[in-house]
């Protein structure tokens, strides 16, 4: 998804996945962050105006906010006009020229494109389709020069056009009033009361059964199709790198990737070095079964047993239930030194005996010993994706990031308390004291929510008489920024909720002081 060229070639790439599929105030925020970054890069002065169509998500307090505290001015233009006043409409052309061209010199028609592949196209192609001269003259089109705004510069052909659409023969002026709603009368009762109220209700179903009649049912027109609902089909559950919503830096990216691929050729080796292990365990029996060959003052296969049924070398007793005879375990052949003396044949029931609790004894086949191992690798890989998203939770805590930027944002949190059991707490940052010298840096001040029991994704907030500000030790934050949306006026949605507690049920009893040191904050 971010292929090192494009990464190289892209500067301040940043890549989001909502959780909608579509733009939101949370990746728009995320943007203005790495647009001001850039202006700060570059050396711009401030006010800056952002020219911006209308989207919903420009009207968020939170996004507000941060364009005031950064003094950049959104101009947001009005409906339907981007085609006249936005920069990057006169350079699409240009845009989507460049990407077919590389395209077709990268990739056949036979070739089915996916993201990785397009950002591979975008980031070869995106130093080439807009020039600083194209940018100029785009500009100049929707009347923006380097010294004043001047509209003769726009393109006066879509004004023309425009007034062409709006019909002002025999004097009849387009319409600017909003058609007039149906009201109801208020009956003759006390204001407020419940017959008050009942009178309404009754007089709005009778306007409800009215219109309805008035209106044209669709299912009354001939020849046109209603509207089948069909129950979507139930797949099943997972956890797609598309489900994981957020944004995150080009480069960050590749180096989590890098994390992550250097853990899995460990683990790879780590595979590869047990199954060695256990070719060789089998080579040093098949020397001393029958008769000891290994020169050693201790026989070196005294410790082994080798299944009369599948033939694997083991310390302990075959438990596989296909080599069972009669429900019991079968006979297991030992090395030709154990019967030469009584005492070592003592030493191996012992230890089998303890080997038996820590190895798996229900193995089906080779192919279950695989899969085991497989389990074993999938369980590493969680701790690891766990232990890698609680630390870059740690970095979104730190420096260089500022206290202005991290008030208001969400994040989970571990609560141990007088219980030993432990608590997943949902945290809103009030203060950080990072701009505080005397404060506590290694702490933050949250706003909690009343814990969740139970299933479901909608958080209750903590009652006003009860105690919900506290002190966090950023260790025990191991998650966030999170996506909470209010739900009425004392409840939250928490996204991916389920998630959360998976991600608390791993790391809630490791040793995460030690992990803090060690990453080296």
């Amino acid at each position: 998804m971010a292929p090192p060229e494009a990464v190289k070639n892209i500067q301040h790439l940043l890549i989001t996945t909502c959780d909608q599929g579509v733009s939101d105030h949370k990746s728009l925020l995320d943007m203005y962050k790495e647009f001001d970054e850039y202006l700060t890069e570059k050396n711009v002065t401030r006010p800056v105006v952002l020219l911006s169509d209308g989207h919903s998500s420009r009207f968020n307090y939170d996004v507000l906010q941060f364009l005031q505290s950064k003094n950049i001015r959104m101009f947001l233009t009005p409906p339907d006009t981007t085609g006249v006043t936005q920069l990057l409409d006169q350079l699409n052309k240009n845009l989507h020229h460049e990407y077919r061209g590389t395209k077709d010199k990268m990739f056949t028609d036979l070739n089915s494109l996916n993201k990785e592949a397009f950002m591979m196209i975008l980031g070869r192609i995106w130093n080439n389709w807009a020039p600083k001269q194209s940018i100029v003259k785009a500009a100049r089109r929707v009347g923006v020069t380097s010294s004043s705004l001047n509209v003769n510069d726009m393109q006066q052909d879509k004004f023309i056009r425009a007034a062409t659409c709006i019909d002002t023969s025999d004097g009849i002026q387009p319409s600017t009033t909003t058609p007039a709603r149906y009201t109801i009368e208020s009956p003759g009762k006390r204001r407020n009361s419940a017959q008050y109220w009942k009178a309404k209700f009754e007089r709005s179903q009778e306007l409800i059964q009215e219109l309805s009649e008035k209106s044209i049912q669709l299912e009354e027109i001939p020849g046109l199709l209603t509207v089948q609902k069909v129950k979507p089909k139930m797949t099943k559950v997972t956890t797609r790198v598309t489900q994981v919503h957020g944004s995150m830096k080009g480069k960050n990216v590749l180096e989590m990737v890098k994390v992550i691929q250097d853990k899995k050729d460990q683990e790879l080796k780590d595979k590869e070095e047990r199954k060695s292990g256990k070719e060789k365990q089998k080579e040093t029996f098949l020397l001393c079964k029958n008769e000891c060959n290994c020169g050693q003052s201790v026989c070196d296969a005294i410790k082994l047993q080798q299944c009369s049924s599948c033939h694997n070398v083991q310390r302990s007793p075959c438990g596989k239930s296909s080599c069972k005879v009669d429900g019991k375990k079968p006979i297991m052949f030992l090395a030709a030194a154990v019967s030469k003396n009584s005492l070592k044949r003592k030493l191996i029931e012992d230890e089998s005996d303890e080997d038996e609790s820590s190895i798996d004894e229900n193995d089906e086949d080779d192919e279950d010993d695989e899969d085991n191992e497989d389990d074993e690798d999938e369980f590493l890989d969680d701790n690891e994706l766990a232990r890698t998203k609680m630390i870059a939770t740690w970095k979104s805590l730190s420096p260089p990031i500022k206290e202005d930027d991290l008030i208001g944002k969400w994040f989970a949190a571990v609560y141990a308390g007088k219980k030993p059991r432990k608590t997943l707490l949902i945290g809103k940052v009030s203060k950080r004291f990072l701009a505080d010298k005397d404060g506590p840096v290694d702490c933050v001040e949250m706003r909690f929510l009343k814990p969740k029991f139970g299933s479901g994704d909608v958080l209750e907030d903590t009652p006003v008489h009860l105690p919900d500000i506290s002190n966090v030790h950023i260790t025990d934050i191991i998650a966030g920024p999170l996506v909470v949306n209010p739900q009425g006026s004392t409840q939250f949605k928490v996204n991916s909720y389920e998630d959360i507690q998976k991600h608390f049920n791993i790391v809630a009893n490791i040793n995460r002081e030690d992990i803090h040191v060690k990453v080296g904050f």
